[in-house]
């Protein structure tokens, strides 16, 4: 089990210490400073801390949201924060349930805020005042930054660990499909390490040919998950039939 991070004892009487006697003005922690510090205390938090600091989070940003002052952290990467409170959350078998409701938080948020969005760009008129222009954003922009395929890929691999998660991660995938979310390199290798712990022989080929299609050839990541099927045989005789398939189904083109 971790350890708590003590930081009222450890780190701030050092930074008090450094701070104060040093001449040099002080300097304002950017945005990626805080978002570092933030993630590595998220985890450091207990398990049953975790539930009860993201709720603490997202009132903390639903305030920041209604005085319309944007959260301080790194723009390149809004989802950091989230998908610390996810990862840590997936360590922790009786916490998936939270941590799919970070993750709908996200969706959720973005979904409606993007229909908002869309909604007021075409009822606007362009002969609108600087002051509007300015603002408008502000009120467009959700409270929970929306989902990356880094979400996508953590909550997957987390699901595909518990036992009874696998018919959640299909559902994930399905999400991904609707919001046309191509899979990466990863995706496909956490899908093909999962269906093999499963022994689901048809949806490891199935992800092998997908992912060959969708440009990725296999790495060792790949082998290593594939290499999890007690029956590799099985599955190599099928992906040779789906080949001869192919090549027969394929039209003959006349030079």
């Amino acid at each position: 089990m971790a350890k708590p991070w003590r930081f009222e004892s450890s780190i701030v009487p050092v930074a008090h210490e450094f701070y104060s006697s040093t001449t040099s003005p002080l300097l304002q922690p950017t945005p990626i400073t805080l978002s570092i510090i933030l993630r590595c205390f998220i985890r450091s938090l207990l398990a049953r801390d975790l539930v009860s600091y993201y709720d603490f989070f997202a009132k903390h940003l639903q305030q920041l949201h209604a005085q319309r002052i944007p959260p301080p952290f790194d723009p390149r990467l809004p989802s950091l924060i989230h998908d610390t409170f996810i990862m840590s959350m997936l360590d922790h078998s009786f916490l998936a349930r939270p941590a799919l409701r970070v993750f709908g938080d996200m969706l959720r948020e973005n979904a409606t805020t993007s229909t908002t969005t869309s909604t007021t760009d075409t009822t606007t008129d362009t002969t609108t005042d600087t002051t509007a222009t300015t603002t408008t954003p502000h009120h467009n922009v959700p409270v929970h930054p929306a989902p990356t395929m880094f979400t996508y890929n953590i909550v997957l691999r987390g699901l595909f660990r518990r036992r009874d998660g696998h018919a959640l991660a299909e559902s994930i995938i399905g999400l991904m499909r609707l919001h046309g979310i191509q899979a990466d390199r990863k995706t496909w290798n956490i899908l093909i390490r999962g269906y093999a712990n499963k022994q689901d022989i048809p949806s490891v080929v199935a992800a092998l040919q997908e992912m060959e299609a969708a440009g990725f050839p296999p790495d060792r990541f790949t082998y290593r998950g594939f290499g999890r099927l007690r029956d590799q045989e099985r599955a190599l005789a099928m992906m040779e039939e789906a080949l001869g398939n192919h090549e027969h189904s394929a039209p003959n083109h006349v030079a």
